[in-house]
């Protein structure tokens, strides 16, 4: 993650999207997920972000360790 220095804003990079799983729908700079979450249904972002869920919860089994520490209860896709 960085700070955009004109906006000010903070910047994921695509790795961390990467960890995190899914598109978040946000219209991220570094979506390595095509943005497929933006200007879509809720019903097709929700199963999107399931999906996400799933292929992260099958990289933490293999590697033994959570992915995306920051987000336990993973409240910030509804």
């Amino acid at each position: 993650m960085y700070i955009d220095p004109k906006t000010g804003y903070s910047v994921m990079t695509e790795l961390l999207h990467k960890r995190r799983g899914y598109c978040c729908g946000n219209a991220c700079r570094h979506c390595p997920y095509g943005n497929e979450n933006v200007g879509v249904s809720p019903e097709v972002k929700k199963a999107n972000i399931e999906r996400g869920k799933q292929r992260r919860k099958e990289i933490e089994a293999i590697e033994g360790k959570p992915v995306w520490a920051d987000d336990p209860d993973d409240s910030d896709s509804e």
